[in-house]
């Protein structure tokens, strides 16, 4: 698919830059705060609303979540199995903004009709 929306692109970008600072949120507190990280995964999860809360059941439903309670030793691979879990949310609302984005540039292109 090649992107020919640039609104539809910077939508995304700014979308991804937003999540990823989210992440390092997460991060940064699971790595170097980790006596007070216990909702450190907040910021990502209401960035990736509604679709956090929607794959929530799902992979607690296939066991991921019991897996990687179970085998992240440290507290940083536990936060890189968590955030795994949001990203699909993450790429989903990416995608629709950038189709909104594209939508957008369309209309505003759109020669006047006579």
């Amino acid at each position: 698919m090649r992107l020919r929306s640039k609104l539809g692109l910077s939508f995304v970008i700014a979308y991804l830059a937003v999540y990823l600072f989210a992440e390092f949120i997460a991060f940064r507190a699971l790595i170097f705060d980790t006596a007070n990280s216990e909702l450190s995964g907040v910021p990502a999860i209401l960035v990736t609303l509604p679709w956090s809360i929607m794959f929530g059941p799902f992979w607690d439903l296939v066991g991921f979540v019991k897996w990687y309670d179970r085998f992240a030793g440290t507290p940083a691979l536990y936060g890189f199995l968590a955030s795994l879990t949001i990203l699909p949310g993450a790429i989903i609302n990416a995608v629709i903004l950038y189709y909104i984005g594209r939508a957008i540039d369309h209309v505003a292109t759109k020669p006047p009709s006579r």
